[in-house]
């Protein structure tokens, strides 16, 4: 066997890598030279041939001028000179040996673009006292920095008299410093805070301390360090303007830079809104007496101005504290509060009823009480509150004014004259408002100050998404550890398991947990099992007087109109995990246009959840309460409908997967403008997929709602998808189910349907005995019923079945072809033709293998049918590497047919029998292929097909000499195969790799 077969493209479930060593472009090709650095010698003692530390490639260096990964684009280069002179390519620092040189680069990188006279240059280097040398030795630095810069760094023009560095302005960081700054004035406070920030980043020491002297350096960086003092000064007041702490910095800054006033004038402003007064007016003391001991001066503008505004403060009342209580078991929500405290201006916490957001701001506002020394506010807009109407705006502001100490006299009588006088109050003040419970967007922006300094904190059920400039915050549900650490802390009740169990009950909505650990702690005589067990009426359990859950619910609900109430509670009144847009508007018998408008009203006001794009779901809790409130004949039309669709739209998907489809009983009629778009296959399984657990949940209910003939319908059409999807143990369910319900029924045709599909999931799980009886039974009902079509479908069944037994399946496969071809049913007869294939060659007939696979393949082609072909294309491949040699195109073309229809279980089996087949001839090939196989079927497959797999790789390793894990496959192969009783794996690992255990011993 030549090599050229082994060179057959490997397929991979990714795309090839090119940038690997191997595929390393020669030097001096591509973007830019590359030139291999010759490793040191290793040294005697430790053998050591690894340069430690950062890579550095001088420019100097006469073996190279630049070392780059020859695979890479053009380089990432950055010059860099805010702290020792760099110059940076993707990660590497270059260097020039001499000082001299790297001085000049550094001076010509500072005034990027623009020329420097030779004057200037010389008179630079030489610390004003220029030689007649000095003009010559620039010349020849400019001259060999020429040679040695490569080209992807800039280019040394000459320029008039003088020379420049043409270069982007990007590469160089003080470019990118003054850029950052510029930008940070037109900002509000926290992006300036974050550009700044940034900047500043950017400076690693002093400017040119490493190539230049201290006159130099005074000469061409005083400026850009007076730059970084005002960035530092402008960020530090911007992170005070946000509430952010900055006293110990600020400490720091003051020791120091004395002589900046400005630093100073900040630590004032900072003590002062930490709450600290005293402290404020002691550090414009310290200040005022230095400046006259050290300067005769007198404080200027900005350390006068803190100092008045503590002085305001002194003399007005201090802010009063109008929050109500902290919780004092408050838990959790960790990073919801990190996000809050480092909110400026507002604040939008919205969520479900009793999901916790008042707690929440309130625990919030509290914390962040000492940085608003002017006030902290609270006002109950009362949206959400049982027998009262909102709040008008006049009136919260009248609150809000009061409470801030406008006497009563002194409010107006419009909402417009108080808007105005709040904002004024607020003017120039650091008072946190709490606005608790609000209705929507209108209610809320009358309340909102005028100015910075302040914050607000605003709870919603609704998203209030028009307030512009606020941050948005939408609070889930506990994640189950802190509910559970809620539940203890209220109750303190050690049991965990039945904890863990009670806090799921209450779908982890903390006032649920609440009022259940409450009644656990009000009945000392209840254990957590009991409580856990009363749940099972949750509405009913997690309320106390008119409280709890239900009212908190009721109150969302009522406040939608008709129309929103209704998608409620249709929808919410159905069976299964979620709902798309189709499948509402048909449970509401609507348009689906319709539908997805009141659907995102329902998300918007918090009693839909959305986990996933275009998907809608309830909180356990509301379903049950959508359940509730639904009457039993608007529910029963509603399921009519839904369950409608979900057969109308399982039977197009069906047929899209199964194209030469038998024609089954008819279907209820359904619009086609209420049904998904499905284009192709693909899309079908793509929507099966996703509507499974709903489909799923409709078989399952369908009979307990009185109408068992969805049960064996909608299982009928799910069939395929669950069969290739590999959702065995479900398909086992779903027609478990139909058989029973059509038993039931009395609908002789659709029970023979059910046990077959229900036989043939037992069959692919591997579950032979039970597979064995539904099939005869299934024969036997079909050949009663005179159903030639489905006879034909468990003879073929059968025989595979025997086969892998060890029985002799022939004569079952023979009487499916027969019956196959009579009907004109050539996916049957691809069946008969794959199973007379597998029988032929376990028996040594080859040829015979070879005939019947070839007679497949054009069936299956002639039917477009890739599942098929690829089993098809497997045994042609098999057969002819035995004939004729080594083939491994027929199985690269059944691995492709696979996976152009997501067949990730055919996909496997034609990856591990091509690795069989090429084992010898290209072993490092056999291997790779073997492997991938494996990965397929980890995710999850057939045992049979996974213990083929390790079959495979136990001849795989045992061909390389790798005994130990050979053995290891070849253990694991043997016991899938006793495991499930299948004969032709037991002889198949036989043959891969010597044993030292017998089979017969194995394999029941």
């Amino acid at each position: 066997m030549s090599g050229r077969a082994c060179e057959a493209p490997l397929i991979s479930p990714v795309a090839p890598d090119h940038s690997g060593p191997g595929c390393r472009r020669p030097a001096g090709r591509g973007p830019f030279p590359v030139v291999t650095v010759p490793r040191p010698r290793p040294t005697p003692r430790t053998g050591e041939d690894r340069p430690r530390g950062p890579v550095v490639t001088s420019i100097g260096d006469p073996r190279c001028r630049f070392v780059a990964t020859a695979a890479s684009t053009v380089p990432r280069v950055e010059f860099r000179l805010l702290g020792p002179f760099e110059v940076v390519a993707d990660g590497r620092v270059i260097t020039l040996n001499r000082r001299r040189e790297r001085f000049l680069l550094a001076v010509l990188a500072l005034h990027h673009n623009r020329p420097v006279s030779a004057e200037r240059l010389v008179d630079l280097a030489s610390d004003g006292a220029p030689t007649t040398a000095a003009e010559a030795a620039l010349r020849s630095n400019v001259s060999r920095l020429r040679s040695a810069l490569p080209p992807e760094l800039g280019r040394v023009e000459r320029r008039g008299t003088g020379y420049a560095l043409v270069t982007d302005p990007e590469r160089i960081d003080v470019h990118r410093f003054r850029g950052l700054v510029a930008r940070a004035r037109d900002a509000d406070p926290a992006g300036r805070a974050d550009l700044l920030r940034d900047a500043l980043a950017l400076w690693r020491g002093p400017v040119l301390a490493d190539v230049a002297s201290d006159l130099a350096r005074q000469r061409l960086v005083q400026g850009l360090e007076e730059a970084r003092l005002d960035a530092l000064e402008q960020r530090v007041a911007a992170d005070l303007e946000l509430g952010r702490p900055v006293v110990a910095e600020l400490r720091d800054l003051v020791a120091e830079h004395p002589s900046r006033e400005r630093f100073a004038a900040l630590l004032v402003l900072a003590l002062h809104r930490s709450g600290e007064q005293v402290r404020a007016l002691a550090v414009y003391d310290e200040r005022r007496r230095w400046l006259r001991a050290e300067h005769g001066l007198d404080p200027g503008a900005d350390l006068r101005a803190a100092h008045r505004e503590v002085l305001r403060a002194e003399a007005r009342p201090a802010g009063r504290t109008f929050l109500p209580y902290d919780v004092p078991d408050f838990t959790g929500r960790a990073a919801e509060i990190a996000r809050l405290a480092g909110t400026t201006g507002i604040a939008l916490v919205d969520g479900m009823a009793g999901v916790g957001k008042t707690a929440l701001a309130l625990h919030v506002a509290h914390r962040l009480a000492n940085r608003f020394p002017d006030g902290r506010l609270f006002v109950d807009l009362h949206a959400h509150t049982a027998g009262r109407e909102p709040v008008d705006p006049a009136d919260a502001l009248e609150v809000l004014l009061r409470e801030a100490g406008v006497p009563a006299d002194g409010v107006p009588a419009s909402v417009d004259a108080r808007s105005a006088l709040w904002r004024s109050t607020l003017a120039g003040r650091r008072v946190l408002v709490v606005l608790d419970n609000a209705a929507g967007a209108e209610q809320v922006r009358p309340l909102l100050p005028g100015t910075a300094g302040c914050l607000v904190l605003v709870t919603s059920r609704r998203r209030l998404a028009t307030i512009a400039g606020a941050t948005p915050l939408s609070l889930d549900v506990l994640p189950e550890a802190d509910a559970v650490a809620l539940f203890d802390r209220v109750a303190t009740r050690a049991e965990p398991a039945e904890v863990a169990e009670v806090v799921a009950l209450c779908g982890r909505l903390p006032l649920a947990i609440r009022i259940a650990a409450a009644r656990l702690q009000h009945r000392p005589l209840w254990t957590v099992a009991q409580l856990r067990d009363r749940l099972r009426d949750r509405l009913r359990e997690l309320s106390v007087d008119d409280h709890g859950v239900a009212a908190a619910f009721s109150l969302s609900y009522r406040q939608l109109d008709d129309a929103h109430q209704r998608v409620f509670r249709l929808v919410g009144a159905q069976p299964g995990v979620d709902v798309d847009v189709f499948a509402a508007a048909a449970a509401a018998g609507l348009p689906p246009d319709r539908a997805e408008v009141l659907l995102e009203g329902l998300l918007d006001v918090h009693l839909l959840e959305q986990r996933a794009p275009g998907r809608y779901t309830f909180h356990d809790l509301i379903r049950e309460y959508a359940r509730a409130v639904t009457v039993a004949e608007e529910r029963a039309e509603a399921t009519h409908r839904l369950f409608d669709y979900y057969l109308r739209a399982t039977d197009r998907a069906n047929r899209l997967l199964v194209p030469d489809l038998e024609t089954e009983p008819p279907v209820p009629a359904f619009p086609d403008a209420g049904l998904p778009p499905l284009a192709d296959h693909v899309a079908a399984g793509a929507w099966c997929e996703r509507e499974r657990p709903n489909l799923l949940a409709a078989i399952r209910h369908a009979e307990d709602l009185g109408l068992p003939a969805y049960t064996w319908l909608i299982s009928r059409s799910l069939a395929r998808h669950l069969l290739v999807g590999g959702h065995l143990h479900d398909g086992i369910a779903a027609h478990t189910a139909a058989a029973d319900a059509a038993r039931r029924a009395g609908d002789a045709e659709a029970h023979l349907v059910a046990s077959i599909n229900l036989a043939t999931n037992h069959w692919l799980s591997d579950r032979y005995r039970p597979a064995l009886e539904g099939l005869t039974g299934a024969l036997e009902l079909a050949r009663a019923a005179g159903d030639r079509a489905r006879e034909v479908f468990a003879l073929n069944r059968l025989a595979a079945l025997r086969h892998c037994l060890g029985e002799d399946g022939g004569e079952c496969a023979r009487q499916a072809l027969a019956g196959a071809v009579e009907l004109g049913k050539p996916r049957e007869e691809s069946f008969a033709l794959w199973v007379l294939s597998l029988i032929a060659w376990d028996a040594g007939d080859v040829r015979g293998s070879l005939e019947h696979a070839a007679a497949m393949l054009a069936v299956s082609r002639a039917t477009g049918d890739a599942m098929w072909e690829t089993a098809a294309l497997v045994r042609v491949g098999r057969a002819e590497s035995a004939l004729h040699g080594y083939r491994p195109d027929r199985f690269a073309a059944a691995v492709a047919a696979a996976r152009s229809i997501a067949d990730h279980h055919h996909e496997a089996e034609a990856l591990v029998e091509w690795a069989d087949a090429g084992r010898e001839a290209c072993p490092s090939q056999a291997r790779a292929l073997a492997e991938q196989a494996h990965d397929l079927v980890r995710r999850g497959s057939r045992p049979s097909l996974t213990g083929v797999v390790h079959a495979v790789l136990a001849a795989v390793h045992a061909r390389a000499g790798e005994v130990g894990q050979a053995r290891e496959h070849a253990a694991r192969a043997r016991s899938i195969a006793g495991a499930i009783g299948h004969r032709r794996l037991a002889d198949r690992v036989a043959a891969s790799v010597p044993v030292d255990t017998p089979l017969e011993d194995l394999v029941r």
